[in-house]
């Protein structure tokens, strides 16, 4: 693989359970997580090329110390490719608190990747 991202024992939605939910496995599970940082990506930056895009993605993972051939770059990780451009721009914490959110592309925009990132630290990936 290019990049690893988390598809182990994830919630997702059943009609099996009657909550309505399930844990599942695989690259079903984990391919969500990479598209949608794709989709942020390209939000953000939309003349990236796909070489471009691959790249930052892949510059952005966690090394996990595995085969290459088992993890190629890493965990994809969004705090590593989102949060130094955004806290550049003023989106960053001051004592555990917003301090401020402003973007020329939007506060819905910025929110978004903050709760992405804010989920994925909650859960340590």
């Amino acid at each position: 693989p290019d990049v690893v991202a988390p598809g182990v024992n994830i919630n997702s939605l059943s009609n099996i359970n009657l909550d309505g939910y399930r844990p599942l496995s695989g690259t079903s599970m984990a391919t969500p997580l990479v598209s949608g940082a794709v989709a942020l990506l390209l939000n953000k930056h939309g003349s990236l090329s796909s070489r471009d895009v691959k790249k930052k993605l892949m510059d952005s993972c966690i090394d996990l110390k595995e085969e290459k051939e088992n993890q190629g770059a890493g965990l994809v990780n969004l705090q590593n490719l989102f949060f130094d451009e955004y806290e550049r721009e003023g989106l960053y914490k001051e004592n555990g608190k917003i301090k401020s959110c402003s973007s020329k592309d939007g506060l819905i925009e910025n929110l978004l990747v903050l709760l992405f990132i804010l989920f994925l630290l909650d859960k340590d990936y």
